[in-house]
C-alpha cells in the first residue's frame, strides 16, 4: 500500500487486517512525518518518506492499492498531472481518492459560515458565488478556493477508469451535497493489457 500526502501515516488506523507494506509519502509541511515515524516505530512493514514533488514518488516499486485523501486540492494542475502519471505507473490495483467539495450548496454555507462567523475566508463574494454555481474557472486558484472535484476526477480520468464516485459523509445524496467526495479508481484497462 502507498499513501501520498500520509501525515501521520492515520489511515493505519483504519485498515484490518494491515498491510504487509506501506510507504507513506508527505511533504511533512506540519511535522506529520516526524509524528508518524515515532507512531509507527513498532510496525514492520510501515516505511515514511518526505516527498515534495512528483519525481520523489519512487517508481522501483508497485502497490496493490494507492491512497491520496484530501491532498490533491493542495497541487497546481502541472504537478497534479504530474503526481498522477506516477500513481498510474506503480498503482496495480485501486486509487482511493479524496477530496474536498468546494462547489455547490455545501460549499456556499462553509463559506458563509467562514466569513460571518469565524472572521473570514481566502473566497471573496465573487469566489463564493462562481463556486456556488459551479464556475470555478472564473476563480482563481489557490489551494481550495477555485478547486473543482469534477475537473479533479476528469484529470484522472486520462490514466484511470473510475469505479465510483460517492459523497462523504453522506453516501445516498449526490457529491456535490456532501463535504467530501470519495473516488475509487483502477488503472485504465488497456493500459494493463498491455503492459501485460
Amino acid at each position: 500500500m502507498l499513501e501520498i500526502g500520509c501525515f501521520d501515516g492515520k489511515v493505519l488506523n483504519f485498515i484490518t487486517p494491515a498491510p504487509r507494506r506501506y510507504l507513506g509519502l508527505d511533504a511533512n509541511w506540519e511535522g506529520g512525518l516526524d509524528l508518524a515515524k515515532t507512531k509507527w516505530a513498532e510496525f514492520p512493514g510501515a516505511e515514511f518518506r518526505k516527498c515534495q514533488k512528483p519525481e520523489e514518488v519512487p517508481t522501483a516499486e508497485r502497490f496493490d492499492v494507492a491512497i491520496v485523501m484530501e491532498t490533491l486540492e493542495h497541487l497546481p494542475d502541472d504537478v497534479l498531472e504530474g503526481y498522477i502519471a506516477r500513481l498510474r505507473e506503480i498503482t496495480n490495483g485501486y486509487l482511493l481518492v479524496t477530496s474536498p467539495n468546494e462547489i455547490g450548496p455545501v460549499c456556499f454555507a462553509k463559506q458563509i459560515v467562514k466569513k460571518s462567523l469565524l472572521g473570514g475566508s481566502s473566497f471573496s463574494w465573487a469566489d463564493i458565488w462562481n463556486a456556488t454555481l459551479g464556475r470555478t474557472e472564473r476563480i482563481v486558484r489557490d489551494e481550495h478556493r477555485g478547486f473543482n472535484y469534477r475537473h479533479l476526477i476528469k484529470t484522472l480520468q486520462k490514466s484511470f477508469d473510475v469505479e465510483s464516485v460517492q459523497g462523504i459523509p453522506f453516501p445516498w445524496a449526490p457529491p456535490y451535497l456532501n463535504f467530501t467526495v470519495g473516488i475509487v479508481l483502477v488503472p485504465k484497462t488497456h493500459d494493463r493489457q498491455a503492459a501485460s
